[in-house]
């Protein structure tokens, strides 16, 4: 019997998915390679070029930012943490001291900041809920819940950038990654690079603002200067407009419908591990709240009723009337020294006498 001296020829298939995979390696390698060495979001998966990017890539997806953040704090330092601050923006500045990004100490308290700018009320419960099982010794929670997070719908990031943070191999290949480190190398200029470099936080103690004798924001009206006041710019009166129009489309059967079905549980699953929440809304510019005072009263009414039934509720929404000092930094946002009081009033409050 004779058999044939040659092979029989791989099948095509076969040879496709060689080539496929070739193709693949040679375009992905480099494209990982450079995400690395660039890290556009500070994960640290290896040595890289250190470069400027909190200011520049931070502002182009703050949800990532943040899983990046929360994936580089030490087991040990999230197994200290007691109270978590949940929220978007505007609670973010309330929680942000020099060299203390997410963790800092307050009164008897080792504080996680959970918040995130922009985040929507459902990218906030993910988050909490993702971060539960990192924090043993979790005590309380203080969860932002205004009419205007909870009324409205709104994309989930959440769960991309924490899938992006727990994957690193998806962080290193990803085309979002790779449009920011070519965004971030593009602004790296010397000029932006020292402007950039200079960028810090207010100066202030947390420490002291667990003090009932300095903490409040009715104290920061009152310490607030007049002649600081000016008027919103042409963009920051469109975004009040804007939030007028969101606010007037809310309707307190969602709210309610929302109260059911993503409060409560959240509230439930909180309660069995032994860990009391308290809901803020925080204080609303009166660009946004004059005129439609009537239309929030009315949302808050029946929603903080709900609200309060499952928890306590600190509602600073309408508490800033016209005319007051200047203690808004835009639109949206307290200057820095009035939302750390702000932070202290609530703190006094509700968490540094539970022990």
């Amino acid at each position: 019997m004779r058999f044939s001296a040659h092979h029989a020829p791989e099948p095509p298939r076969r040879r496709f998915w060689l080539r496929f995979g070739l193709v693949f390696f040679l375009l992905a390698v480099p494209v990982a390679a450079f995400n690395l060495a660039v890290d556009p979001f500070d994960f640290r998966l290896m040595p890289h070029l250190g470069l400027i990017r909190e200011n520049i890539t931070r502002k182009n997806d703050t949800m990532l930012w943040a899983a990046g953040e929360l994936r580089r704090i030490p087991r040990a330092a999230l197994d200290e943490v007691t109270l978590a601050v949940v929220g978007d923006s505007r609670t973010d500045t309330m929680c942000r001291w020099p060299n203390s990004p997410r963790i800092f100490k307050l009164g008897q308290d080792r504080v996680l900041n959970l918040s995130v700018g922009g985040a929507s009320f459902d990218e906030s419960v993910r988050l909490l809920t993702a971060e539960l099982p990192r924090l043993p010794g979790l005590r309380a929670v203080l969860f932002s819940a205004p009419v205007e997070r909870v009324g409205v719908p709104g994309i989930d990031r959440a769960a991309n950038a924490l899938r992006l943070a727990d994957w690193p191999a998806l962080y290193a290949l990803g085309l979002g990654t790779l449009a920011s480190s070519v965004d971030m190398l593009s602004q790296q200029s010397v000029g932006k690079r020292d402007r950039l470099a200079t960028a810090e936080r207010a100066d202030i103690d947390p420490a002291r603002l667990a003090d009932p004798g300095v903490a409040g924001l009715d104290r920061a009206v009152n310490l607030a200067r007049p002649e600081e006041s000016a008027p919103l710019p042409k963009a920051g009166q469109a975004s009040a407009a804007m939030w007028k129009a969101t606010i007037l489309k809310i309707d307190s059967a969602r709210l309610q419908k929302r109260t059911r079905e993503v409060i409560a549980p959240l509230v439930e699953r909180l309660r069995k591990r032994g860990i009391r929440i308290v809901f803020f809304f925080p204080p609303l510019n009166p660009a946004v709240s004059g005129g439609i005072e009537a239309k929030i009263a009315a949302l808050q009414r029946s929603y903080v009723a709900e609200l309060g039934r499952l928890a306590p509720v600190e509602d600073f929404s309408l508490r800033l009337p016209p005319g007051i000092p200047p203690v808004f930094a835009d639109t949206m946002h307290l200057r820095q020294d009035a939302a750390h009081a702000l932070m202290a009033e609530i703190y006094w409050r509700h968490f540094a006498a539970r022990r």
